[in-house]
């Protein structure tokens, strides 16, 4: 219509004016028939901002543009700017509105902000975006890990409930919110004291060797309260946990009746993500083939109680059948081994070097030896009454 590619937007001839002037009377006249007027603040506010490339040509445009300016309806995108811009200084907007703002960069915002309110006020200023994009960032993060807390490690406290409720109340209630709120020291109320412990516990959330020190450290009584659960976590059990995580430096001197523990429930899968998380950005663990090792000892110790439960069931065998010279056997002697309070970490690989050679050779019997295992009444029946004491019967 003007004949112009450039930014700001110029108008050369009232003709041009006139023509922007009716298509504005449209646009007007179409929002008073939808009563648009008569939604929110912050949705009148959203559909202005839809159309932000627009307003910002029409404000900031040069020329022949007194009518244009001075349009009711550009008065009107004006002054809701302009209460907009009012609104971020004071922090009276909402949560929800600011929310949906800063998603967009800096540029499109302070370009809509300061077209709408001129050269007469303030401009809002990047870094004025920034902070706020900042304490929104800071705001989720802390909600996001408070949830966590609460249902990670409060799971069995009487009063967890309560906390997720209030907590819940607040994120459903972001788009009426004032931003003002969030800086009040009141706000958070009941999860004052549980703010802090909930960001140092986050990175630990979906771990099953902090989960395991979690549970010797803590009884039930304290896990029946919230409260009494932060208060472990901030005194005690995350100081207790990183004093574990550094004694791995020496990995190989660890006794594995003491490490066992901490492993508990953990499957082979699991152990290299526990120990990228224990080592972190430790430089002992960055060598490659130390990194191995540990990760091998660990799986190995995975295995113990499975390991344990098969030499057990072969030893119930070996004694079922009154086998001589039982306890110089290399079962017994392995789970004696296993079971010795001593091992360390450091023997793990060339005992099950040694297992794993034996557990191949009876890779298909160890179902049976499992069944004979419970077989007790069976077994004394077919040597007292059918095969008598020489096995080649029992072979054969």
């Amino acid at each position: 219509i003007c004949n112009s590619s450039g930014s700001p937007l110029y108008v050369p001839n009232r003709l041009c004016e006139n023509v922007l002037c009716h298509i504005l009377d449209k646009i007007r006249n179409k929002a008073v028939v939808s009563k648009i007027h008569n939604a929110s603040n912050d949705h009148l506010q959203l559909l202005h901002f839809k159309s932000s490339k627009l307003w910002i040509f029409i404000l900031n445009a040069t020329g022949e543009v007194n009518e244009l300016l001075n349009h009711p309806h550009v008065e009107s995108v004006r002054s809701k700017i302009s209460q907009l811009v009012c609104a971020i200084e004071d922090q009276s907007i909402t949560i929800g509105m600011l929310n949906t703002l800063v998603e967009f960069p800096n540029d499109i915002l302070t370009g809509y902000f300061n077209a709408g309110i001129g050269t007469k006020k303030k401009k809002i200023a990047n870094e004025m975006l920034d902070s706020l994009r900042e304490q929104l960032r800071e705001h989720s993060n802390t909600v996001e890990k408070l949830f966590s807390f609460y249902n990670r490690w409060c799971n069995k406290a009487e009063d967890t409930l309560a906390y997720l409720d209030d907590l819940t109340e607040k994120v459903n209630n972001l788009n009426n919110t004032p931003f003002l709120e969030l800086v009040n020291p009141h706000y958070w109320s009941i999860h004052n004291e549980i703010i802090e412990v909930s960001r140092r516990a986050y990175q630990y959330e979906n771990s099953q060797t902090f989960a395991n020190v979690f549970e010797i450290d803590t009884n039930e009584e304290v896990q029946k309260s919230v409260l009494l659960v932060s208060q472990v976590f901030g005194d005690s059990l995350l100081e207790r946990y990183q004093r574990i995580c550094i004694e791995y430096k020496s990995w190989k001197h660890i006794k594995c009746s003491e490490a066992r523990p901490l492993w508990n429930g953990i499957t082979s899968e699991q152990v290299k993500h526990e120990l990228d998380l224990m080592a972190g950005d430790a430089t002992w663990y960055r060598q490659r083939q130390t990194q191995n090792d540990l990760l091998r000892s660990i799986e190995y110790l995975a295995q113990f109680p499975s390991s344990i439960k098969q030499l057990k069931n072969l030893s119930d065998v070996l004694t079922q059948f009154n086998i001589k010279n039982k306890e110089k056997s290399w079962a017994i002697e392995m789970l004696n081994t296993l079971e010795n309070t001593d091992m360390i970490l450091g023997d793990l690989q060339d005992f099950f070097k040694k297992y794993n050679k034996k557990y191949g050779a009876y890779r298909e019997c160890w179902s049976l030896i499992k069944e004979l295992s419970f077989a007790k009444e069976f077994i004394d029946f077919l040597l007292k009454e059918l095969i008598g004491r020489d096995l080649t019967n029992l072979i054969n």
